[in-house]
């Protein structure tokens, strides 16, 4: 009988207890707040501070870095070789050591050929211009020019410009008109590569056929 009674007991305490805690739980405020409690320093003597330990470094140890080892960028750079010269004599006779021959010389054919009766066009105005000496004034077909399509030009002594094209034979401009020389003038070839005037005032032309 003794057992079950002690169990009762402690069975009793455990319900008021587990009740007295649900109780206090219910009244609890849900977020309590934080006590706020303001900092008051306090000012200490300098005489209850300790003086700072100082402690020596020492001296340093000194090492040498030594010699610098220099590599060059240039690692492609090499020795140029000197050439090995050979002369040679050039004589009119050749032979084994001599390979080199003398130019053939042949006379020149002169003959003359009545130029035709030129095309001449009044030149229109050009497509710009301007009396501003840096600016550009252009000529094409359409103001006189044969062909735009130029390969060499050239001024003669006379201060006339000449045109040679790509196939529309010789334009000569004085300022005003534009002389046009094709085959039917007497060009060998309406393709005209080369100009040049001689001393004599002579103008040659060199053109795809001769």
């Amino acid at each position: 009988m003794t057992e079950p009674k002690q169990f009762l007991k402690i069975f009793i305490l455990f319900l008021l207890a587990s009740c007295n805690r649900k109780n206090a739980v219910k009244f609890l405020p849900q977020f309590i707040s934080p006590d706020i409690v303001p900092a008051i320093g306090r000012m200490v003597p300098g005489s209850t501070v300790e003086s700072p330990t100082k402690i020596l470094a020492g001296k340093p140890y000194i090492i040498s870095a030594g010699k610098p080892v220099i590599i060059s960028n240039f690692t492609n750079n090499h020795i140029a070789i000197r050439p090995k010269r050979k002369a040679v004599h050039f004589s009119l006779s050749p032979s084994d050591e001599n390979p080199l021959k003398a130019p053939i010389v042949h006379p020149a054919i002169t003959y003359s050929i009545i130029a035709g009766v030129p095309e001449i066009v009044v030149a229109k105005n050009a497509s710009y211009n301007d009396n501003d000496p840096e600016n550009f004034s252009s000529f094409k077909s359409l103001q006189g020019l044969r062909q735009p399509l130029i390969r060499c030009m050239m001024q003669d002594d006379d201060g006339n410009i000449w045109f040679g094209t790509y196939s529309g034979g010789i334009s000569k401009y004085d300022g005003k008109y534009f002389t046009n020389y094709t085959i039917a003038q007497g060009l060998s070839n309406d393709g005209v590569w080369s100009m040049i005037q001689d001393d004599e005032g002579n103008i040659w032309m060199g053109t795809l056929g001769g």
